[in-house]
């Protein structure tokens, strides 16, 4: 039983040493040797006095950046990771509300952290330079503690830090093991940006089970082949990857009769952070029979919640079932009133079990969220307001409809932007399509990425949409553009609406 995140790198260090952890285009480390490095970076944090603090990791994806995050939690303090793309007003906000009593960064500080945190002390981390430490890091820290803040993706609103103590994140690792079938076999392939919540599993469910994760570069996508020889030459056997790299890898031919035999060691892969149409993943499971696919609903707040490993092929009117609850935890369907809905009635979504102790420094928004279960009279207990609609199907399987946030109201009839976008990414040539209400001028309208023409668009949608929910405005673009976390940034798209 452990009750920090370090302890499992302590107990990994004594059976498995000599095993390769992780991996990047740079390097690789062993269990033992990141120990060392780990708790040599923490003893450089502890020269700064300080102790359960803040301390931001601008760093890319890489070995080194992992190394920091142990340290981090070495040093009993905790941490956030912003990637060095981040655009500079949310790398703003994101300092601004948590106010790092510390900056790691990678090789040199670059000028922006110079900009935006000119009292915040910055310790650069270059692995080529480290002079690694026989000093042994007393931590203290214990499962209350806060491990980390990840921030959200901003999709529809501003980015909020949500905290994970280090024994919500063991609940959570657990968690991902069994949905996963996670052993020390196993090599992933990460994808994930470690500011995502989706890199906890490529990161510490992988620490917990002793295998190996293998950082995969940045473009490396671009080449269908390269990527494909990329997993065969380092043996990925499994990949927990976002919702939008399975569409953007059927758009550029990663299914190619050519591509698919280096893929054959791909055990099992799963996919979440947000919808996918059914057709890709029929594609998908054709192409590689062999594999098990994931499909995994979670959020931020909650890591892991629901899951399910698709059996069958997906018809194109049907949403791509989340499946049941994982282990420890439990879902309810609730009206506006608080009420469970009736069988196959549509309600909103709420999570029980281990959740998010909350938002950073963001009371209003914690009680708005993470609120008392209204079915349990007898003793307190928290349930999470996950903002998704949900229905349960015929198979007794859990389907996300939308998002109650995303509806909006269209000559006197209410309407879920994902139902019109998913009509449209029934047609053939539509890869991915976002649905944009614009109020003004009380106007439907779609962006989306494929070469289906406007009157196949059209003609598809006719089939599937009642005329109050037709697009009325089609707007074809080569790319979506997405958060850093990968989802579709609706804000974004929606500036080019309102301008």
């Amino acid at each position: 039983m452990f009750g920090s995140i370090n302890e499992i790198l302590d107990y990994r260090c004594k059976t498995t040493p000599e095993k390769i952890a992780y991996s990047d285009v740079y390097r690789s480390v062993n269990y033992k040797e990141l120990k060392q490095e780990a708790e040599t970076i923490a003893c450089l944090i502890k020269e700064h006095k300080l102790i359960r603090s803040p301390i931001l990791l601008f760093m890319d994806r890489s070995v080194t950046c992992i190394s920091c995050m142990l340290g981090v939690l070495y040093s009993d303090n905790y941490y956030t990771v912003v990637d060095t793309k981040t655009p500079i007003e949310r790398l703003r906000s994101i300092v601004n509300d948590f106010s790092p009593a510390l900056i790691i960064s990678g090789r040199e500080c670059p000028p922006v952290i110079d900009e935006i945190a000119v009292s915040i002390p910055v310790l650069v981390m270059d692995y080529s330079k480290i002079e690694l430490s026989e000093a042994i890091a007393d931590t203290t820290s214990i499962g209350t503690d806060l491990a980390f803040v990840t921030y959200t993706s901003g999709s529809t609103g501003n980015p909020k830090g949500v905290i994970a103590t280090h024994g919500m994140m063991l609940d959570a690792i657990e968690v991902l093991i069994r949905t996963y079938e996670i052993d020390e076999s196993d090599v992933f392939g990460s994808l994930a940006p470690f500011c995502f919540i989706l890199s906890v599993q490529d990161i510490f469910a992988v620490l917990y089970c002793g295998a190996q994760t293998v950082i995969i570069p940045e473009g490396i996508m671009l080449d269908p082949m390269g990527f494909a020889r990329f997993l065969e030459q380092n043996r990925i056997t499994g990949a927990i990857w976002p919702s939008s790299a399975f569409s953007f890898m059927y758009d550029i031919g990663f299914l190619d009769k050519s591509v698919i035999p280096l893929l054959s060691g791909l055990r099992k892969i799963g996919f979440g952070g947000g919808a996918i149409p059914p057709k890709i993943i029929n594609a998908f499971r054709q192409a590689l029979p062999h594999t098990r696919f994931i499909n995994a609903y979670g959020s931020t707040e909650i890591m892991l919640c629901c899951s399910y490993v698709v059996d069958r092929i997906l018809e194109d009117a049907e949403a791509v079932p989340v499946g049941r609850a994982c282990s420890n935890r439990s879902f309810l369907l609730l009206d506006e009133d608080m009420n469970s809905v009736k069988e196959g009635e549509i309600g909103e979504l709420y999570i029980r079990g281990i959740v998010s102790g909350g938002y950073y420094k963001d009371n209003e928004n914690t009680s708005r969220v993470f609120l008392r279960n209204p079915l349990n009279e007898d003793y307190p207990e928290l349930i999470y307001k996950t903002g998704d609609l949900a229905k349960i199907n015929e198979r007794g399987e859990l389907v996300i409809v939308g998002r109650s946030d995303l509806m909006f109201k269209h000559n006197g009839y209410r309407i879920a932007s994902e139902e019109v976008e998913s009509s449209v990414e029934r047609c053939p040539g539509v890869t991915k399509a976002c649905c944009i209400f614009d109020k003004n001028n009380d106007l439907i309208i779609i962006f989306y990425t494929g070469k289906a023409t406007e009157p196949e668009i059209m003609s598809t949608c006719s089939k599937w949409l009642p005329h109050y929910m037709m697009p009325q405005r089609l707007v074809r673009m080569e790319e979506l553009p997405h958060t850093i976390n990968g989802k579709i940034d609706r804000q974004k798209i929606r500036t080019l609406v309102t301008g």
